[in-house]
């Protein structure tokens, strides 16, 4: 019996990130949570310019946004309750003015475009092969913002669906990015809404998609797998939050540790130990933050913040 009662998830090496790499995520709220971790270790990150998305298709809306360097405008801003809002972005993405929603919404895209440029790693984070679609238009949306259901029209994507969108957008970006790496994981948090039995079913598409896909771009596409971490390896209610739905921090903080052997070098993991080593120090808050042992500790971290920034110049200390 393995004497960590608990099965291990084994993870080949894959071709490493670099830490001077620039990183893009796009998906739902757990990509959130491995951008923070990239974030703190220094890398450049760009994290869900439209807010948490959920279904493949309103991802790879934002991915076409972007590659077409297709800012928005005033008419694709929907009201409702005084507020503004954008059926491409998240809930979070509203405002009672329509000038500063538009210019925040602009501005992400035009950070994004920056980074596109620059040939990012872009790690997606599918979530639900459920979409809704305004019945009037056909739109996909990425978020109801509490909007009737009877406006809407729900469905399960095919996996043919699924494949075909994102084999349109790979063949666009191929041409102009031959180096194209997209790593792809599929959220392990169970929309307990939709229902548990129909969670699975669309969990099922996202990951028979994926293997198409991989199969198709095995130079392009590949997949890490948090969902079978989270599932599989921790596999107890013990690892998630309150709500029994969502990974606690030991959880995502074990992912975290995959994901690093998995893409790092070992020189650049240890880089990573440093890294943590001095926001673990820049974290302390002395009992006293008027004394001498204070102003002392403030010294200690900003020389460590001076010496580490010369010595990796390509990440954000």
């Amino acid at each position: 019996m393995d004497p960590l009662f608990r099965t291990i998830i084994r993870i080949p090496p894959s071709r490493p990130i670099s830490l001077a790499s620039k990183c893009m995520m796009i998906g739902s709220c757990f990509s959130e949570e491995i951008s923070e971790k990239l974030i703190q270790s220094g890398l450049s990150v760009i994290n869900n310019p439209a807010g948490i998305l959920f279904n493949p298709l309103s991802i790879l809306n934002i991915l076409e946004r972007i590659r077409k360097e297709q800012l928005y405008i005033q008419s694709e801003l929907q009201i409702h309750n005084n507020q503004f809002f954008s059926w491409e972005h998240h809930g979070s993405f509203k405002h009672q003015d329509r000038e500063i929603l538009l210019n925040k919404i602009n501005s992400l895209v035009q950070q994004s475009i920056h980074y596109n440029v620059e040939h990012p790693v872009r790690i997606i984070t599918w979530g639900s092969a459920i979409i809704y679609r305004i019945k009037e238009t056909g739109q996909v949306v990425a978020n109801c913002h509490k909007q009737p259901s009877s406006i809407f029209h729900r469905k399960m994507l095919t996996v043919d669906e699924l494949v075909n969108q994102y084999v349109i957008f790979i063949e666009k970006m191929l041409p102009i990015e031959p180096g194209f790496r997209v790593i792809i994981t599929v959220s392990p948090v169970r929309y307990a809404k939709d229902g548990f039995v129909e969670n699975q079913l669309s969990k099922s598409i996202l990951f028979v998609a994926l293997n198409k896909l991989i199969e198709l771009y095995p130079e392009n596409i590949e997949y890490f797998p948090a969902y079978e971490i989270i599932m599989d390896e921790l596999r107890d209610y013990r690892f998630y939050k309150s709500d029994m739905i969502h990974p606690s921090q030991v959880a995502v903080d074990l992912v975290w540790q995959y994901f690093q052997k998995t893409y790092f070098t070992a020189t650049d993991q240890k880089v990573l130990k440093e890294i943590e080593a001095f926001n673990s120090l820049s974290a302390h808050r002395p009992l006293f933050p008027d004394s001498e042992e204070s102003a002392q500790l403030q010294n200690t971290i900003e020389t460590k913040r001076s010496e580490l920034s010369l010595k990796y110049p390509y990440l954000n200390i």
